[in-house]
């Protein structure tokens, strides 16, 4: 009884451990953004700084992440500039990753993250998954890249409106 009780107790701790820790870290819509951590610059180096960001959580193993490369490279050349970067971030193996820039065509620039430090503050929960940080680091929007028109992009860049979220989970 004495070890049934001791369980329990330690099961119960754990969970309002992790609980809590994720309720603090879950980035919300309209609040700041949390930090990038970028371990290496894979292609396209820029300063992030006062800058909308178009954030993409990718892996190269993923299927969905390699179906969007088509759709991400036109919004990026429509829709890139001074102002408005676009980046896919990744915390795989870097050598698989840089294979994967050596045959794949990804024109936005490409970071990588040792560790999973952004996925964790982020709490991405499957790729692709993208969010969209306005120029003052204010967490705008979250959602499946895939989802994202011209039209949405334009409402967005003229107006500030972005798309609605369908995602319900914890943002």
């Amino acid at each position: 009884m004495n070890n049934l009780f001791r369980f329990f107790f330690i099961l119960l701790f754990s969970f309002s451990i992790f609980s809590t820790s994720i309720a603090q870290k879950s980035p919300k819509l309209g609040e700041p953004a949390p930090e990038i951590h970028i371990t290496k610059w894979l292609q396209g180096e820029t300063d992030l700084k006062g800058k909308t960001l178009f954030l993409t959580f990718f892996e190269s193993w993923c299927g969905n992440c390699i179906r969007i490369v088509k759709q991400m490279n036109e919004l990026e050349k429509k829709y890139s500039s001074d102002d408005f970067v676009f980046l896919y971030l990744s915390s795989e193996n870097l050598s698989r990753i840089e294979r994967y820039l050596k045959r794949a065509v990804i024109l936005p620039s490409v970071v990588h993250d040792k560790g999973d430090a952004t996925i964790k503050s982020y709490r991405v929960t499957g790729v692709p998954e993208s969010f969209i940080i306005n120029k003052d680091g204010i967490l705008v929007w979250r959602g499946h890249p895939g989802k994202l028109t011209d039209k949405h992009f334009d409402d967005y860049l003229e107006s500030g409106k972005t798309p609605e979220r369908r995602f319900k989970g914890p943002v």
